[in-house]
């Protein structure tokens, strides 16, 4: 019985002085903080998955294209139906006034959309543009490191 509390206690006593003895030096030796290491990390793992750092507005803008790209097909099937309605309405006249307006009200629609979408691309194009500044550097020997401002160059998505 003694024999088993004599080796609890040296087990204690060893994990203790282990603990004592290693655990501190890993601070002294660590090169950051940890928030530093775990951003390290998830950069590294965006990188390698070939994702790219982008902006909220970036990822607003490509969410309400991918919308209206969704709506957009809609309503070419749509006019797709209207047209094999009245092409299956054997002269049926109510089948004939029903294609015709579900042709119209998707063609209005998808001019609609397409309205949207090329607003929302311009809005979008132009608030990043304006909101980003990444200045592009000329290699000159009279000024190295002045900025090349080009109001010409236009980012889009």
């Amino acid at each position: 019985m003694k024999k088993q509390w004599y080796s609890r206690i040296f087990f204690i006593v060893f994990a203790y002085v282990f603990v004592s003895i290693f655990v501190p030096s890993a601070y002294v030796f660590s090169s950051g903080s940890l928030t530093e290491k775990i951003n390290t990390q998830v950069k590294t793992a965006g990188n390698a998955a070939g994702l790219e750092k982008r902006d909220v507005a970036e990822y607003i803008g490509s969410g309400v294209q991918i919308v209206l790209g969704f709506i957009g097909t809609l309503f070419l099937v749509l006019i797709v139906f209207a047209g094999y309605v009245r092409l299956t309405s054997h002269g049926e006249e109510d089948r004939v006034k029903k294609s015709t307006s579900t042709a119209i009200s998707a063609l209005l629609g998808l001019v609609i959309v397409l309205l949207a979408y090329g607003i929302t691309r311009f809005v979008v194009t132009r608030v990043y543009n304006e909101t980003t500044y990444e200045p592009t550097y000329q290699i000159d020997n009279q000024a190295p490191n002045a900025p090349y401002n080009d109001p010409n160059t236009i980012m889009s998505f």
